[in-house]
Protein backbone atom coordinates (compact mmCIF):
# COMPACT_ATOMS: atom_id res chain seq x y z
CA UNK A 1 0.00 0.00 0.00
CA UNK A 2 2.92 2.59 0.47
CA UNK A 3 3.66 2.36 -3.29
CA UNK A 4 0.39 3.77 -3.63
CA UNK A 5 0.15 6.72 -1.01
CA UNK A 6 3.94 7.85 -2.79
CA UNK A 7 2.15 7.74 -6.38
CA UNK A 8 -0.75 9.64 -4.99
CA UNK A 9 1.95 12.48 -4.00
CA UNK A 10 3.47 12.12 -7.74
CA UNK A 11 0.27 13.12 -9.07
CA UNK A 12 -0.38 15.89 -6.63
CA UNK A 13 3.21 17.02 -7.87
CA UNK A 14 2.13 17.31 -11.58
CA UNK A 15 -0.86 19.86 -10.46
CA UNK A 16 1.66 21.83 -8.92
CA UNK A 17 3.76 21.57 -11.89
CA UNK A 18 1.14 22.42 -14.11
CA UNK A 19 -0.01 25.42 -11.79
CA UNK A 20 3.65 26.81 -11.51
CA UNK A 21 3.64 26.16 -15.77
CA UNK A 22 1.42 29.14 -15.80
CA UNK A 23 2.40 31.51 -13.18
CA UNK A 24 5.40 34.08 -14.21
CA UNK A 25 9.22 33.93 -12.52
CA UNK A 26 9.05 29.90 -12.50
CA UNK A 27 11.76 29.52 -14.97
CA UNK A 28 13.66 27.04 -12.63
CA UNK A 29 10.23 25.60 -11.54
CA UNK A 30 10.76 22.71 -13.72
CA UNK A 31 13.99 21.61 -13.12
CA UNK A 32 12.82 21.44 -9.28
CA UNK A 33 10.48 19.39 -9.86
CA UNK A 34 11.54 17.15 -12.44
CA UNK A 35 14.13 16.36 -9.41
CA UNK A 36 10.70 16.00 -6.70
CA UNK A 37 9.10 13.63 -9.17
CA UNK A 38 12.40 11.35 -10.13
CA UNK A 39 12.51 11.24 -5.76
CA UNK A 40 9.15 10.13 -5.70
CA UNK A 41 9.36 7.48 -8.25
CA UNK A 42 12.14 6.40 -6.51
CA UNK A 43 10.42 6.23 -3.45
CA UNK A 44 7.28 4.74 -4.83
CA UNK A 45 10.06 1.35 -6.61
CA UNK A 46 11.70 1.25 -3.19
CA UNK A 47 8.26 0.78 -1.30
CA UNK A 48 6.98 -1.79 -3.76
CA UNK A 49 10.26 -4.05 -3.71
CA UNK A 50 9.97 -3.51 0.67
CA UNK A 51 6.22 -4.88 0.07
CA UNK A 52 7.10 -7.20 -1.85
CA UNK A 53 10.50 -8.79 0.02
CA UNK A 54 7.79 -8.70 3.24
CA UNK A 55 5.72 -10.82 1.23
CA UNK A 56 7.82 -12.93 0.45
CA UNK A 57 9.56 -13.57 3.34
CA UNK A 58 6.35 -13.80 5.00
CA UNK A 59 5.55 -16.41 3.04
CA UNK A 60 8.75 -18.46 3.20
CA UNK A 61 8.10 -18.46 7.24
CA UNK A 62 4.66 -19.94 6.82
CA UNK A 63 5.15 -22.53 4.56
CA UNK A 64 8.71 -23.62 7.09
CA UNK A 65 6.48 -23.68 10.15
CA UNK A 66 3.84 -25.87 7.11
CA UNK A 67 6.60 -27.57 6.44
CA UNK A 68 7.73 -28.23 10.28
CA UNK A 69 4.02 -29.09 11.05
CA UNK A 70 4.12 -32.26 8.66
CA UNK A 71 7.36 -33.47 10.22
CA UNK A 72 6.22 -33.44 13.51
CA UNK A 73 2.78 -35.14 12.62
CA UNK A 74 4.59 -37.69 10.54
CA UNK A 75 7.30 -38.23 13.65
CA UNK A 76 4.12 -39.24 15.86
CA UNK A 77 3.41 -42.41 14.02
CA UNK A 78 5.68 -44.61 16.03
CA UNK A 79 4.33 -47.45 14.33
CA UNK A 80 5.50 -48.31 10.93
CA UNK A 81 2.39 -49.63 8.67
CA UNK A 82 4.78 -52.59 7.37
CA UNK A 83 5.69 -53.84 10.88
CA UNK A 84 7.13 -57.70 10.75
CA UNK A 85 5.18 -60.04 12.87
CA UNK A 86 8.35 -60.45 14.84
CA UNK A 87 8.36 -57.13 16.16
CA UNK A 88 5.23 -56.90 16.70
CA UNK A 89 5.23 -59.55 18.77
CA UNK A 90 8.09 -58.57 20.82
CA UNK A 91 6.74 -54.90 21.12
CA UNK A 92 3.28 -56.81 22.19
CA UNK A 93 5.32 -58.93 24.55
CA UNK A 94 7.14 -55.73 26.38
CA UNK A 95 3.78 -53.94 26.43
CA UNK A 96 2.06 -56.65 28.14
CA UNK A 97 4.52 -56.94 30.43
CA UNK A 98 5.20 -53.07 31.68
CA UNK A 99 1.23 -53.46 32.26
CA UNK A 100 1.85 -55.76 34.75
CA UNK A 101 4.92 -55.10 36.53
CA UNK A 102 3.80 -51.33 36.60
CA UNK A 103 0.22 -52.56 37.95
CA UNK A 104 1.97 -54.84 40.31
CA UNK A 105 4.19 -52.13 41.55
CA UNK A 106 0.70 -49.93 42.25
CA UNK A 107 -0.84 -52.46 44.13
CA UNK A 108 2.52 -52.75 46.67
CA UNK A 109 2.06 -48.79 47.05
CA UNK A 110 -0.07 -47.01 49.12
CA UNK A 111 -2.29 -45.93 46.63
CA UNK A 112 -5.83 -44.85 46.13
CA UNK A 113 -8.84 -47.73 45.91
CA UNK A 114 -9.30 -46.21 41.88
CA UNK A 115 -5.53 -46.80 41.20
CA UNK A 116 -5.70 -50.79 42.73
CA UNK A 117 -9.38 -51.27 41.01
CA UNK A 118 -7.56 -49.83 38.20
CA UNK A 119 -4.27 -52.17 38.23
CA UNK A 120 -6.64 -55.46 39.14
CA UNK A 121 -8.40 -54.88 35.88
CA UNK A 122 -4.61 -54.29 34.47
CA UNK A 123 -3.65 -57.65 35.88
CA UNK A 124 -6.18 -59.81 34.83
CA UNK A 125 -6.58 -58.63 31.11
CA UNK A 126 -2.98 -59.07 30.22
CA UNK A 127 -1.96 -61.84 31.72
CA UNK A 128 -4.70 -63.02 29.39
CA UNK A 129 -3.23 -61.38 26.33
CA UNK A 130 0.56 -62.34 27.15
CA UNK A 131 -0.51 -66.09 27.84
CA UNK A 132 -2.77 -65.54 23.91
CA UNK A 133 0.54 -64.50 22.54
CA UNK A 134 3.03 -67.21 23.97
CA UNK A 135 0.91 -70.20 22.88
CA UNK A 136 0.71 -68.63 19.28
CA UNK A 137 4.06 -68.53 19.32
CA UNK A 138 4.77 -72.20 21.09
CA UNK A 139 2.28 -73.66 19.08
CA UNK A 140 4.53 -72.35 16.16
CA UNK A 141 1.16 -70.46 14.36
CA UNK A 142 3.60 -67.61 14.61
CA UNK A 143 7.40 -67.90 14.19
CA UNK A 144 8.59 -65.36 16.63
CA UNK A 145 10.70 -64.82 19.83
CA UNK A 146 9.15 -63.54 23.20
CA UNK A 147 11.52 -61.18 24.86
CA UNK A 148 12.13 -62.45 28.32
CA UNK A 149 12.71 -58.51 29.83
CA UNK A 150 11.64 -55.22 29.52
CA UNK A 151 13.37 -52.78 26.91
CA UNK A 152 15.34 -50.08 28.09
CA UNK A 153 12.80 -47.97 27.36
CA UNK A 154 9.94 -49.38 29.56
CA UNK A 155 12.74 -50.45 32.80
CA UNK A 156 13.69 -47.08 33.01
CA UNK A 157 9.78 -46.34 33.27
CA UNK A 158 9.20 -49.19 35.88
CA UNK A 159 12.42 -48.12 37.74
CA UNK A 160 11.38 -44.26 37.95
CA UNK A 161 7.51 -45.79 39.39
CA UNK A 162 9.15 -47.90 41.91
CA UNK A 163 11.68 -44.92 43.32
CA UNK A 164 8.05 -42.63 43.70
CA UNK A 165 5.88 -42.77 46.30
CA UNK A 166 2.54 -41.20 47.25
CA UNK A 167 1.07 -38.43 45.32
CA UNK A 168 3.95 -37.88 42.98
CA UNK A 169 3.62 -41.71 42.26
CA UNK A 170 -0.28 -41.62 41.22
CA UNK A 171 0.51 -38.72 39.25
CA UNK A 172 3.17 -40.83 37.00
CA UNK A 173 1.48 -43.73 37.38
CA UNK A 174 -1.62 -42.32 35.38
CA UNK A 175 0.34 -40.05 32.90
CA UNK A 176 2.40 -43.39 31.75
CA UNK A 177 -1.13 -45.58 31.67
CA UNK A 178 -2.53 -43.17 29.18
CA UNK A 179 1.00 -43.00 27.41
CA UNK A 180 1.03 -46.74 27.20
CA UNK A 181 -2.39 -47.53 26.37
CA UNK A 182 -2.49 -45.16 23.11
CA UNK A 183 1.04 -46.73 22.34
CA UNK A 184 -0.54 -50.35 22.40
CA UNK A 185 -3.92 -49.02 20.35
CA UNK A 186 -1.50 -47.41 17.41
CA UNK A 187 0.56 -50.85 17.57
CA UNK A 188 -2.25 -53.68 17.69
CA UNK A 189 -4.67 -51.49 15.28
CA UNK A 190 -1.76 -51.65 12.73
CA UNK A 191 -0.56 -54.62 13.04
CA UNK A 192 -4.52 -55.68 13.00
CA UNK A 193 -4.71 -53.66 9.72
CA UNK A 194 -1.45 -54.81 7.78
CA UNK A 195 -0.21 -58.02 9.69
CA UNK A 196 1.04 -61.03 7.72
CA UNK A 197 0.52 -63.41 9.42
CA UNK A 198 -3.63 -63.94 9.33
CA UNK A 199 -4.15 -65.65 12.55
CA UNK A 200 -2.33 -62.92 14.66
CA UNK A 201 -3.64 -60.12 12.57
CA UNK A 202 -6.81 -61.43 13.82
CA UNK A 203 -6.12 -61.54 17.37
CA UNK A 204 -4.52 -58.16 16.96
CA UNK A 205 -8.06 -56.62 15.95
CA UNK A 206 -9.73 -58.34 18.18
CA UNK A 207 -7.56 -57.01 21.24
CA UNK A 208 -7.77 -53.51 20.13
CA UNK A 209 -11.59 -52.52 21.46
CA UNK A 210 -10.48 -54.12 24.92
CA UNK A 211 -7.24 -52.02 24.49
CA UNK A 212 -9.75 -49.05 24.05
CA UNK A 213 -11.49 -49.47 27.48
CA UNK A 214 -8.40 -49.50 28.82
CA UNK A 215 -7.51 -45.86 28.06
CA UNK A 216 -10.79 -45.04 28.30
CA UNK A 217 -10.32 -46.32 32.22
CA UNK A 218 -6.47 -44.79 32.41
CA UNK A 219 -8.00 -41.29 31.05
CA UNK A 220 -10.98 -41.41 33.40
CA UNK A 221 -8.75 -41.84 36.40
CA UNK A 222 -6.41 -39.16 35.60
CA UNK A 223 -9.08 -36.91 34.90
CA UNK A 224 -8.41 -36.69 31.03
CA UNK A 225 -11.56 -36.26 28.65
CA UNK A 226 -11.88 -39.27 26.58
CA UNK A 227 -10.61 -38.77 22.94
CA UNK A 228 -10.17 -42.39 21.69
CA UNK A 229 -13.32 -44.14 22.99
CA UNK A 230 -16.01 -44.32 24.86
CA UNK A 231 -16.04 -44.84 28.52
CA UNK A 232 -17.24 -48.53 29.00
CA UNK A 233 -20.46 -49.81 30.19
CA UNK A 234 -18.58 -52.76 31.73
CA UNK A 235 -15.42 -53.33 32.85
CA UNK A 236 -13.53 -55.25 30.60
CA UNK A 237 -12.67 -57.95 32.74
CA UNK A 238 -16.57 -58.52 32.27
CA UNK A 239 -16.90 -57.89 28.20
CA UNK A 240 -15.86 -60.45 26.09
CA UNK A 241 -12.75 -61.65 25.52
CA UNK A 242 -10.28 -61.11 22.41
CA UNK A 243 -10.03 -64.13 19.85
CA UNK A 244 -8.67 -67.14 21.48
CA UNK A 245 -5.15 -68.54 20.74
CA UNK A 246 -4.80 -71.72 19.02
CA UNK A 247 -5.19 -74.92 21.00
CA UNK A 248 -1.80 -76.96 21.20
Amino acid sequence: MKQYYVLGGVFAAALLFMYWQSAPGTGNATGELASVLGTASQRADAAERSETTGAGSSMAQSSGQQQSGQQSAQSASKVPADISTATFVQKAAISDMFELESSRVAKAKQVGQDITTFANEMIDDHSRTSDMLKTFVSTGKVKAQIPNALDQDHQQKLDKLRAQNGQQFEQTFKQMQVEAHQAAIDLFSTYGQNGDNADLKQWAATTVPTLKQHLAMAQKLGGQAETTSQAPTQSPSQSQSPAQAPQQ
